[in-house]
């Protein structure tokens, strides 16, 4: 997905309705559909013990992000307490992110994957694979 079709959730953001670039689905109810989301990133780190070679994943890092082609509103719909409702669902999805966070750090925490590959660079490259 291209970066000048993403809006990165920021305390400075406000959305405008000229960012929802989709036409408006005819078959839904709503007047309007902010498609949030969340980027993930994170570390995979290589482990041995004894003969056994094994991945973990660290530092889980989610981004709140607002798709703009995939957002849409109806025409003549577009208001003020309308757009004030989709900022405040785009705020929410960021409020709770960090708890999103805490929450799969604690789960993948003691999770141990096996790793494939013959040669380091294999090992690394299968490690980063899987891990998705």
């Amino acid at each position: 997905m291209s970066a000048d079709n993403i809006i990165k959730w920021s305390p400075d953001s406000h959305l405008q309705w000229n960012q929802f670039e989709a036409d408006a689905h005819p078959g839904a109810y709503q007047d309007a559909l902010a498609v949030i989301r969340y980027d993930c990133v994170w570390t995979v780190k290589s482990h041995k013990e004894g003969e056994s070679l094994f991945f973990t994943i660290e530092n889980i890092r989610l981004v709140t992000t607002l798709l703009k082609n995939l957002s849409w509103v109806r025409k003549r719909m577009d208001s003020d307490a309308l757009l004030e409702h989709m900022q405040g669902c785009f705020d929410l999805a960021e409020y709770i992110r960090p708890e999103m966070e805490a929450h799969m750090a604690e789960k993948f925490a003691q999770r141990r994957y096996p790793v494939r590959g013959s040669s380091e660079e294999e090992r690394k490259q299968y490690s980063q694979q899987d891990s998705r």
